[in-house]
């Protein structure tokens, strides 16, 4: 394990492009899913299914993707108008409720491969079609760079952001819509992880700290908080309250369990 000195922060929140109560598949914004569409310095935007996605630059600085972010999202509002659109903040879109007359496959399409579990250690399989189950979620997924890592200890890591990101998340966002996402995936412990670079992505949050003032600030000062713990070499002890707590989407015991102090170098 060598980690690095500071870690980098990106993100790639998920929104909803529409009108009035329907939305509308952002196609004609970017044609081709998954693909990013440059807006200078500060990162771009791509889209994925449904779903337009910003994508700031990353940065060792919070502050600094924070205000890409902001800047992302506003061009992204601009484009929208062009169209008649606007920027929706709900977390969930019904496939069935879009504007456009037709829709690409890809919206068909939902889950990232691979998209790990950091409390089994394997893979997490999407166990629904989606050309059947036509909800969609928008993540909030965080990004961090932690320097060269194995994915044992990179397990351990992600628990700790569960306990210090993660319960914080869930105050952040709708616990009916966030529960009804659970789903399908961001479950406690849900991760990507790309040893090659060290970047782990954090795929708990959905998108509801986007609107949330210094929400996105507050989730990576929390993930540092737990990378500085992870160093120290704290882990985590018993977590089934905190995956409970997370998966249930339960507010209350979110807000209990953050109150919680470590215990003889744990999380009891």
């Amino acid at each position: 394990m060598k980690l690095t000195k500071r870690p980098t922060f990106g993100a790639d929140p998920e929104f909803y492009l529409g009108k009035g109560d329907l939305i509308t598949c952002p196609d004609t914004i970017c044609p081709t899913p998954k693909t990013t569409m440059s807006i200078g310095k500060f990162g771009g935007f791509n889209r994925d299914g449904m779903a337009l996605e910003l994508n700031p630059s990353p940065s060792e600085s919070i502050r600094e993707v924070a205000q890409n972010l902001t800047e992302l999202l506003s061009v992204a509002g601009s484009m929208a108008m062009q169209f008649g659109w606007e920027i929706s903040k709900s977390l969930a879109a019904n496939v069935n409720r879009a504007l456009n007359t037709t829709l690409p496959q890809d919206v068909f399409q939902i889950g990232c491969d691979p998209d790990y579990n950091a409390y089994t250690g394997r893979v997490n399989k999407v166990t629904v079609d989606p050309k059947v189950y036509l909800d969609r979620f928008a993540g909030g997924h965080i990004h961090i760079g932690v320097g060269e890592i194995e994915f044992s200890e990179a397990c351990e890591l992600v628990k700790l952001f569960d306990y210090h990101a993660g319960l914080l998340s869930v105050m952040y966002s709708d616990p009916k819509v966030a529960l009804e996402r659970r789903k399908t995936y961001g479950r406690a412990g849900d991760f990507r992880f790309d040893a090659a670079k060290g970047i782990i992505e954090y795929r708990t949050p959905d998108a509801g700290w986007l609107w949330v003032e210094n929400g996105f600030t507050a989730l990576c000062e929390k993930m540092s908080d737990a990378l500085v713990e992870f160093r120290a070499g704290i882990r985590m002890g018993d977590s089934k309250n905190i995956i409970t707590a997370i998966n249930s989407c339960n507010q209350n015991m979110c807000a209990d369990l953050l109150g919680d102090p470590f215990t003889d170098g744990e999380i009891a």
